[in-house]
């Protein structure tokens, strides 16, 4: 067997976890939703196939109309601003003096709480209920 041979199954070796991950729990509820979507079904009882009738009646709705103006509406407004205000802040924040007091403040939550589980987990397992 040549080396790129080899080379490609250890590839797909490799990948094939994350594979069996992304079709089991990613494609396959995604493709039973969309199914789902073109059924008249209450949850209960038969499946009515009815095609794209759940679609065509959710556009002309009017409150699915206004839903989707202000979800673009934000999406194109406030997300953006959001980001170029976080850089901002970012690159000032970089150029202050004692940085590294103010990234140890702000990441001392994210920090202590997984230490705090963890201290909790030695806890339980030091004087957790003992079985005689």
């Amino acid at each position: 067997m040549n080396k790129r041979l080899s080379d490609s199954l250890w590839g797909f070796l490799f990948i094939t976890p994350q594979m069996i991950g992304l079709i089991l729990f990613a494609l396959i509820p995604l493709v039973s939703a969309f199914a789902l979507s073109l059924m008249k079904w209450d949850g209960f009882g038969s499946k009515e196939f009815i095609g794209f009738g759940n679609f065509i009646g959710q556009f002309q709705n009017p409150d699915f109309r206004l839903a989707m103006f202000n979800t673009a509406w934000y999406t194109l407004l406030v997300v953006p601003v959001g980001i170029f205000l976080a850089v901002l802040v970012a690159v000032a924040l970089n150029k202050v003096r004692g940085k590294v007091i103010y990234r140890l403040f702000y990441y001392m939550p994210v920090v202590t709480s997984s230490i705090a589980v963890s201290i909790v987990w030695l806890w339980s397992a030091q004087f957790g209920v003992r079985h005689h």
